[in-house]
């Protein structure tokens, strides 16, 4: 689905990816996570070509999306929606406006259609009341879960998360990782999960990689990655006070 192939990037002479290879199969919950600083979010930018590579190639669905522009640009770009980590919604615009956006700008749907697929859309995430409302009248939470309708109202293949539960409170953050599962299980989209929380990635991933030093140091189910014996993947872990004999919560059977 998404492949990296000996991927480089350098910022400020420094390699972010170092010969990055990963593949992320179709439709699975694929969680990155690292230190500050890792390439975790350089990973997500590069699978939309916001950044291009130095050295190596991306492929989604098989195309090699390294140097695409224009139109081929924009037909990989339509596979995917966006969640960004602070929302990223218009202060100007209500709840249901900005999630009617991508419809608005990109497709020749007429209103009535748009007004009925955004209502649906906003109780997928449990916002059904709350489309007439500015972002600066919701909680963070509520403005993640608008973010997240506004990212798949076009229904997209993949959906890229950038540290979705940032910010929150622990309830809140589950309640997003719930948003997660049910996007992958009934949507049927493939999901790329960027976080600094062990807790969510445990809980919704069915591969974690963890990149550092630009490369990736383990990649693992959740199971086999809590016992893992990689130093860096225990210290990731401890300092979230998750241990080898399983302090957390495995929501998938």
């Amino acid at each position: 689905m998404i492949e990296f192939r000996n991927v480089t990037k350098l910022l400020g002479g420094n390699a972010v990816l170092d010969n990055l290879n990963l593949t992320i199969k179709q439709g699975e919950v694929f969680v990155i996570v690292g230190t500050s600083g890792a390439g975790k979010s350089v990973t997500l930018k590069h699978m939309v070509r916001l950044m291009t590579p130095d050295e190596g190639n991306v492929y989604i669905k098989g195309e090699d999306i390294t140097n695409a522009t224009g139109a081929d640009l924009e037909r990989a770009r339509e596979r995917f929606g966006y969640l960004f980590q602070g929302g990223a919604l218009l202060a100007w615009l209500s709840v249901m406006d900005n999630v009617a956006l991508p419809l608005r700008e990109k497709t020749d749907m007429p209103e009535d259609e748009i007004i009925s697929k955004v209502r649906k859309t906003l109780a997928l995430v449990g916002l059904e009341d709350d489309g007439d409302k500015k972002p600066s009248e919701i909680s963070g939470g509520m403005q993640k879960r608008a973010g997240l309708a506004r990212a798949i109202i076009r229904e997209p293949e993949i959906i890229l998360y950038d540290e979705p539960t940032s910010g929150l409170d622990p309830v809140t953050s589950r309640t997003i990782d719930t948003l997660i599962d049910d996007m992958s299980e009934n949507l049927g989209v493939t999901s790329v999960v960027v976080t600094h929380d062990l807790h969510s990635a445990l809980a919704i991933g069915d591969r974690i990689a963890m990149l550092g030093g630009g490369k990736i140091v383990e990649l693992a189910t959740p199971d086999e990655f809590i016992v893992s014996d990689k130093p860096e993947v225990q210290a990731f872990l401890e300092s979230q006070y998750i241990t080898k004999e399983g302090s957390w919560e495995r929501k998938k059977s």
